[in-house]
C-alpha cells in the first residue's frame, strides 16, 4: 500500500489522533512539536499536500513518548512521519531551531505546536537542496526575504557529519549563488 498524501485537513486530522491517543493513554504533559518541511509549508497555507509529517522534538522523551503512536500511524494507516530528535538531522545537527520559533495558531491538549522560523526552514531546504526544497525556498521568498548574512551565521552553527560535511556545504554554497546573485 502506498503512504498517502497529507493536505492541511488531514494533516490536522492526524495531529487531533495523535492528541486523542495521548489523552486515552493518561499523559499528562504536553509535548512541544516544532513543524518543519512540508508540514510547516501546509500548516502556514503555502503548499497544499506533503508526503509526510516532519517535526524536530525538543528532547528524547518526547521522541519516546510519540514513537510508539507514530509507528501505528505509519504501520496501519501508511502516513509517514519524519521526526528529529533535538536538532538531529539528516547529516548534521542544528539545535538553536527552538530559539526563534513561533507558535502556531493550532491549539491541542497534549502538543504543543511550533513553526521554525524562516531562516531555519530555508537553512533545512538549502542543505537539502532537491528540486521540492528549491520550491519552497521560493515560496518562502515569495514572502520575504532572508537576509543573506543571516543566513550565513547560522549556517556557521551547524555541526556537520563528517561523511556530510562536504555535500552539505557543497549544497549551502549553491544556494547562496543562484539565490544572492
Amino acid at each position: 500500500m502506498e503512504k498517502q498524501r497529507l493536505d492541511k485537513k488531514g494533516t490536522l486530522k492526524v495531529l487531533t489522533w495523535l492528541d486523542e491517543r495521548l489523552e486515552r493513554d493518561g499523559y499528562q504533559e504536553r509535548y512541544k512539536l516544532y513543524c518543519m518541511g512540508g508540514t510547516k509549508m501546509i500548516l502556514s497555507d503555502l503548499r497544499q499536500s506533503s508526503e509526510d509529517i516532519d517535526f524536530l522534538v525538543p528532547s528524547h522523551n518526547t521522541f519516546r513518548v510519540l514513537s510508539t503512536y507514530i509507528a501505528q500511524l505509519d504501520w496501519k494507516h501508511k502516513i509517514r512521519f519524519d521526526t528529529f530528535s533535538e536538532g538531529e538531522l539528516p547529516g548534521y545537527t542544528y539545535k538553536e531551531f527552538e530559539e526563534n520559533a513561533r507558535k502556531t495558531p493550532y491549539r491541542f491538549r497534549h502538543l504543543e505546536l511550533y513553526f521554525i522560523d524562516d531562516a531555519d526552514f530555508i537553512i533545512t531546504k538549502a542543505l537539502a537542496y532537491r528540486d521540492k526544497d528549491v520550491d519552497d525556498i521560493n515560496k518562502i521568498f515569495s514572502k520575504r526575504k532572508i537576509p543573506k548574512e543571516e543566513l550565513i551565521k547560522r549556517f556557521g552553527r551547524i555541526r556537520f557529519k563528517p561523511e556530510k560535511e562536504k555535500k552539505l556545504r557543497e549544497n549551502f554554497k549553491r544556494f547562496l549563488a543562484e539565490f544572492y546573485k
